[in-house]
Protein backbone atom coordinates (compact mmCIF):
# COMPACT_ATOMS: atom_id res chain seq x y z
CA UNK A 1 0.00 0.00 0.00
CA UNK A 2 1.42 3.58 -0.99
CA UNK A 3 1.41 6.25 1.57
CA UNK A 4 -1.77 8.31 2.55
CA UNK A 5 -1.65 11.77 0.40
CA UNK A 6 -1.41 15.08 2.72
CA UNK A 7 -3.58 17.72 2.21
CA UNK A 8 -0.88 19.64 0.81
CA UNK A 9 -0.18 16.66 -1.63
CA UNK A 10 -3.63 15.77 -2.64
CA UNK A 11 -3.96 20.03 -3.36
CA UNK A 12 -0.84 19.88 -5.59
CA UNK A 13 -2.02 17.28 -7.88
CA UNK A 14 -5.18 18.61 -8.20
CA UNK A 15 -3.82 21.67 -9.48
CA UNK A 16 -1.19 19.19 -11.47
CA UNK A 17 -4.09 17.93 -13.09
CA UNK A 18 -5.99 20.65 -13.82
CA UNK A 19 -2.57 22.03 -15.64
CA UNK A 20 -2.48 19.00 -18.12
CA UNK A 21 -6.04 19.39 -18.62
CA UNK A 22 -5.83 23.32 -19.55
CA UNK A 23 -3.07 21.68 -22.13
CA UNK A 24 -4.72 19.28 -24.04
CA UNK A 25 -7.36 22.34 -24.88
CA UNK A 26 -5.00 24.53 -26.14
CA UNK A 27 -5.47 24.98 -29.77
CA UNK A 28 -1.79 23.77 -30.35
CA UNK A 29 -2.14 20.90 -28.88
CA UNK A 30 -5.11 20.37 -31.00
CA UNK A 31 -2.96 21.27 -34.09
CA UNK A 32 -0.28 18.72 -32.75
CA UNK A 33 -3.09 15.96 -32.59
CA UNK A 34 -4.60 16.69 -35.89
CA UNK A 35 -0.74 16.71 -37.50
CA UNK A 36 -0.62 12.97 -35.92
CA UNK A 37 -3.91 12.10 -37.27
CA UNK A 38 -3.49 13.42 -40.71
CA UNK A 39 0.20 11.26 -40.72
CA UNK A 40 -1.05 7.98 -39.25
CA UNK A 41 -4.99 7.61 -41.05
CA UNK A 42 -5.34 7.19 -44.90
CA UNK A 43 -8.61 8.09 -44.96
CA UNK A 44 -7.45 11.83 -43.02
CA UNK A 45 -9.79 13.66 -42.71
CA UNK A 46 -12.69 11.12 -42.14
CA UNK A 47 -11.03 9.53 -39.00
CA UNK A 48 -12.35 6.47 -38.15
CA UNK A 49 -14.51 5.94 -34.78
CA UNK A 50 -12.40 5.40 -31.47
CA UNK A 51 -9.16 6.79 -33.00
CA UNK A 52 -6.81 8.81 -30.01
CA UNK A 53 -3.69 9.99 -30.37
CA UNK A 54 -1.47 8.96 -27.25
CA UNK A 55 2.20 10.49 -26.28
CA UNK A 56 4.81 8.05 -26.77
CA UNK A 57 6.16 9.50 -23.85
CA UNK A 58 3.56 10.21 -21.43
CA UNK A 59 2.55 13.92 -21.47
CA UNK A 60 2.21 14.27 -18.18
CA UNK A 61 5.94 12.63 -17.67
CA UNK A 62 7.44 15.28 -20.12
CA UNK A 63 5.43 18.39 -18.00
CA UNK A 64 7.45 17.35 -14.88
CA UNK A 65 10.52 16.21 -16.53
CA UNK A 66 11.02 19.69 -18.19
CA UNK A 67 9.24 21.39 -14.96
CA UNK A 68 6.55 23.21 -16.38
CA UNK A 69 3.96 24.96 -14.36
CA UNK A 70 1.96 26.88 -16.59
CA UNK A 71 -0.15 26.97 -19.88
CA UNK A 72 2.36 29.50 -21.65
CA UNK A 73 5.03 27.40 -20.15
CA UNK A 74 4.09 24.21 -22.15
CA UNK A 75 3.62 26.36 -25.25
CA UNK A 76 6.99 27.34 -25.61
CA UNK A 77 8.02 23.97 -24.89
CA UNK A 78 8.81 22.59 -27.94
CA UNK A 79 9.40 18.99 -27.02
CA UNK A 80 5.71 18.54 -26.30
CA UNK A 81 4.78 19.48 -29.54
CA UNK A 82 6.95 17.25 -31.66
CA UNK A 83 4.65 14.92 -33.85
CA UNK A 84 7.03 12.11 -33.68
CA UNK A 85 6.05 12.19 -29.93
CA UNK A 86 2.62 11.20 -31.06
CA UNK A 87 0.88 8.42 -32.61
CA UNK A 88 -2.49 7.37 -33.33
CA UNK A 89 -4.68 4.22 -31.23
CA UNK A 90 -7.43 2.87 -31.72
CA UNK A 91 -9.52 3.29 -28.14
CA UNK A 92 -9.02 -0.34 -26.86
CA UNK A 93 -5.38 -0.32 -27.87
CA UNK A 94 -4.97 3.04 -26.18
CA UNK A 95 -6.39 1.77 -22.90
CA UNK A 96 -4.31 -2.01 -23.30
CA UNK A 97 -1.00 0.42 -23.59
CA UNK A 98 -1.82 2.77 -21.04
CA UNK A 99 -2.54 0.33 -18.37
CA UNK A 100 0.80 -2.04 -19.58
CA UNK A 101 2.82 1.24 -19.07
CA UNK A 102 1.91 1.49 -15.63
CA UNK A 103 4.18 -2.01 -15.45
CA UNK A 104 7.89 -1.78 -14.18
CA UNK A 105 8.98 -4.94 -14.25
CA UNK A 106 7.24 -7.73 -17.20
CA UNK A 107 8.38 -11.46 -17.50
CA UNK A 108 10.53 -12.75 -20.30
CA UNK A 109 7.35 -15.32 -20.62
CA UNK A 110 4.86 -12.00 -21.03
CA UNK A 111 7.11 -10.40 -23.89
CA UNK A 112 6.96 -13.78 -25.62
CA UNK A 113 3.67 -14.18 -25.49
CA UNK A 114 2.51 -10.82 -26.71
CA UNK A 115 5.14 -10.65 -29.20
CA UNK A 116 3.73 -14.09 -30.35
CA UNK A 117 0.24 -12.73 -30.54
CA UNK A 118 1.27 -9.59 -32.25
CA UNK A 119 2.94 -11.42 -35.17
CA UNK A 120 -0.43 -13.40 -35.14
CA UNK A 121 -2.74 -9.92 -35.42
CA UNK A 122 -3.34 -7.92 -38.72
CA UNK A 123 -2.65 -4.57 -39.18
CA UNK A 124 -5.48 -1.62 -39.13
CA UNK A 125 -4.32 0.85 -41.51
CA UNK A 126 -6.77 2.98 -39.52
CA UNK A 127 -8.90 3.74 -43.05
CA UNK A 128 -12.23 4.77 -42.84
CA UNK A 129 -13.16 3.63 -45.96
CA UNK A 130 -11.89 0.58 -45.68
CA UNK A 131 -13.97 -2.50 -46.88
CA UNK A 132 -15.14 -5.08 -43.90
CA UNK A 133 -15.56 -8.89 -45.22
CA UNK A 134 -18.70 -9.96 -44.78
CA UNK A 135 -19.78 -13.61 -42.71
CA UNK A 136 -20.36 -16.13 -45.23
Amino acid sequence: MGRRLTKEDRIERNKFRRLIKMIRETNKYFNWRRKCLKRDVRSYPDIPKGVQVHHIRELSKLVRKYEITTVKGALRCDVLWEVDLGISLKRGEHYIFTKLGRYKYITKGFKRLMQRWLDNTKTDYLDVNKKKKRKP
